[in-house]
This record gives C-alpha cells, sequence and structure tokens, in this order.
C-alpha cells in the first residue's frame, strides 16, 4: 500500500512543476495592415495614390510604378489624327523605354525580400 501511495505523490508532484504543468497559450499575433486587399491595385497607381492607399513598398519601387503608370496611360491614348498620333508616340517613346530593364534589375535588388519579390513576379514586361 506505501508503494501506490508513493506513487500518486510522485506523479502528483511532476505534474505540478512547471516543467510538466500546462503551457499557457500565447496571444494571437496582431494583425499587420498590409494596405490594400489586392496588391496587384498597387501596380496601377502613382506613388502618391499607393503611399496614401498603404502599399507598403520602397520607394523605387513606387518611383518605378508611377513610371509605369504614366506610360501606361500613354499606351492607352487614341491617336485619331498624325498630331496626336507623334504625340502619343513620342511620349510612349519617353515614358516606356526601359522600364523592362528597370522591372529586371528592381526583381534581382529585391529577391530577398519575399514581399516584394512576389509583387513584382506579378508585373508582366511592358515591350520597351
Amino acid at each position: 500500500m506505501k508503494s501506490i501511495a508513493t506513487s500518486f505523490f510522485i506523479v502528483l508532484a511532476m505534474a505540478s512543476t512547471p516543467a510538466f504543468a500546462a503551457k499557457p497559450k500565447r496571444p494571437p499575433a496582431p494583425e499587420v495592415d498590409s494596405g490594400p486587399q489586392d496588391p496587384m491595385s498597387c501596380a496601377t497607381m502613382t506613388k502618391s495614390e499607393a503611399r496614401a492607399s498603404g502599399c507598403k513598398y520602397p520607394d523605387d519601387v513606387l518611383v518605378f510604378l508611377d513610371d509605369r503608370a504614366t506610360c501606361q496611360h500613354w499606351l492607352g491614348q487614341t491617336g485619331y489624327d498624325a498630331t496626336r498620333r507623334a504625340m502619343i508616340n513620342q511620349a510612349v517613346n519617353k515614358t516606356c523605354t526601359g522600364l523592362d530593364d528597370r522591372l529586371s534589375s528592381l526583381r534581382k535588388k529585391y529577391r530577398k525580400n519575399a514581399g516584394v519579390t512576389r509583387f513584382l513576379a506579378k508585373l508582366q514586361d511592358i515591350g520597351k
């Protein structure tokens, strides 16, 4: 009988020690505001619009997005006469040239930043 009582007290003592006690649950981590629900919405914004809406990307990425939005604006314009077509072509050449190379450079620069890498991977080359 003595061994059963001793065993019971040993088990009881072990259960009350910190190593064997139930660990308290951690509170859930606070949610981080990551900006718009769809990060690709940042790709169609200017730098100031992206900052205002909470797009949390480095400044050089936002400047690139600003330049890209300007390029896409001109690519979407209609050349209804020769003068307008010339103006659009000039603007496209000025704003779109080199964007693909810049995108490639940004992808290399931020290859270790998972959030920026995922975002940049979704952007397609413009072809200029």
